[in-house]
């Protein structure tokens, strides 16, 4: 079985996080010749160590990855789909054309300037950071200080913008079976960006023709901060006791998507935007080699 499953064809999307996977991940999940795991990120292909929850990893072999993927075996006209963005970090997901040699990679990327800003808000939103911290505290303290493998993901944001440096040994690796897309202009014209995406994968592209597209991941400030924490708690829970494929996880998460979130969505407040001064401006151009 696990042979078998490895041959299938698969669309893996990966990048950075608040970089717009969740938008890709939506717009193809709903091609009909796509059948999109039932997690989004499986992360499976994350190394052991990495910071990030996951029920499924590497060593546990692809007979898990598979439990992601219920009915595969009845979908042979469909590519198989997840979107992990932190592969793009993993020593682990170089392996993927070995263990899945029909698999392509779509990497989402943005400005990192951009992307380091909308981390900040993200944090601050999330409470990771102390209410005065200013976006120059935030750059300064990741500045001041080396990525270990203890660091939090928010305290990652700046390194791993450097993502010619992340990127080299994918293009070495899987040759044409890697696309790079940019977020902005995803963001900007996404029906061509999903010709292109679909042309890459082998699907219908005129599909995308007239899509209703929409922008997901968008920062915000919370009202009520339990809320959103207790939100999260019982939601990582669920994941992890309600069997994949199976009729409940279903009905929880159609419940998740068009009840609990468009409540939730009450809980939001508008966030300022960030502001870069030009000294901080030039340290980060000449950080990334802008």
């Amino acid at each position: 079985m696990v042979d078998e499953f490895a041959k299938k064809e698969f669309l893996i999307i990966a990048g950075a996080p608040r970089c717009g996977t969740t938008s890709l991940f939506n717009y193809l999940s709903s091609h009909p010749e796509i059948n999109a795991a039932t997690t989004k990120e499986v992360r499976f292909f994350l190394d052991e160590g990495y910071p990030l929850p996951s029920a499924c990893r590497f060593e546990m072999g692809l007979s898990e990855y598979a439990r992601y993927f219920p009915g595969w075996k009845a979908c042979d006209d469909k590519v198989l789909m997840e979107a992990s963005p932190d592969y793009l970090f993993s020593q682990t997901a170089l392996r993927i054309r070995e263990r899945l040699p029909n698999a392509r990679l779509v990497f989402i990327l943005r400005d990192p300037k951009e992307r380091l800003a909308s981390y900040y808000r993200y944090a601050m939103q999330r409470g990771f950071l102390e209410q005065t911290a200013t976006f120059k505290d935030y750059v300064e303290r990741q500045l001041m200080s080396e990525v270990r493998t203890d660091t939090p993901l928010h305290l990652r944001a700046l390194e791993q913008g450097r993502y010619e440096h992340y990127l080299r040994p994918f293009r070495e690796q899987m040759g044409d079976q890697l696309l790079v897309i940019d977020f902005e202009r995803l963001r900007q014209k996404p029906e061509e960006v999903m010709m292109d995406v679909a042309s890459f994968t082998g699907i219908d592209s005129h599909y995308y023709e007239n899509y209703p597209f929409t922008v997901e991941n968008d920062s915000h400030n919370l009202r009520f901060m339990k809320i959103d924490q207790t939100y999260r708690y019982v939601r990582r829970r669920l994941q992890r006791v309600i069997p994949q494929g199976s009729r409940l996880r279903i009905v929880a998460k159609w419940m998740n998507r068009k009840v609990i979130k468009k409540a939730l969505k009450h809980n939001r407040a508008s966030m300022a935007d960030v502001l870069i001064s030009s000294e901080l401006n030039k340290r980060l151009n000449d950080y990334y080699g802008l």
